[in-house]
């Protein structure tokens, strides 16, 4: 009895362990801002997750519901790193940021733009501000929808170095 009582203890503390929290980040106006979600800036638990890419795979080798971005440093910000955009199981897009490098402590703002890399355009769809190098974002598009828009219009990702220092790009990628 003590052996089911303390397993389903644990199981409690795992899932409440296992819940996303939301911060009070007000992402920039964008033509498509009602896009994302209300709890965009909640970081998915680990089942909405999908299957990590093989070991060793390239960013440009295709993985079904997955797409890898390089993210470039720009202005010599010292950081890089990449875009992960995956299908959740509900049919949602995750956008995964992780940067590295630079020594920027402060919350990054981070979009998908129109445009590309070094000049980007327009806000399209506000992501999650970027702390401590990582940022999750779930929109209601898929990853099918984005792609189809990937055909007649170009877009990126970039990350800024702060709210306050929006227009100082610190690392920017191009999605097509």
């Amino acid at each position: 009895m003590k052996k089911v009582l303390l397993l389903a203890l644990s199981t409690v503390m795992l899932g409440a362990c296992s819940q996303s929290t939301t911060s009070n980040v007000t992402p920039s106006v964008s033509p498509d801002a009602s896009i994302v979600e209300q709890n965009a800036s909640a970081i998915p638990i680990a089942s909405e997750l999908p299957s990590p890419s093989p070991s060793g795979a390239a960013s440009g080798s295709p993985v079904p519901g997955q797409m890898t971005i390089n993210l470039d440093q720009q202005n010599n910000s010292g950081e890089s790193g990449t875009a992960v955009l995956s299908t959740l199981p509900s049919g949602k897009l995750n956008v995964l940021l992780t940067l590295s490098g630079g020594t920027i402590t402060t919350p990054q703002p981070a979009h998908i733009h129109l445009g590309s890399c070094p000049n980007v355009g327009a806000v399209k769809y506000p992501l999650t501000n970027i702390v401590n190098g990582k940022s999750s974002t779930n929109l209601t598009i898929t990853l099918a929808q984005l792609q189809t828009m990937l055909t007649t219009q170009k877009m990126s990702i970039n990350a800024h170095e702060s709210a306050a220092k929006i227009m100082n790009y610190t690392a920017c990628g191009n999605l097509n």
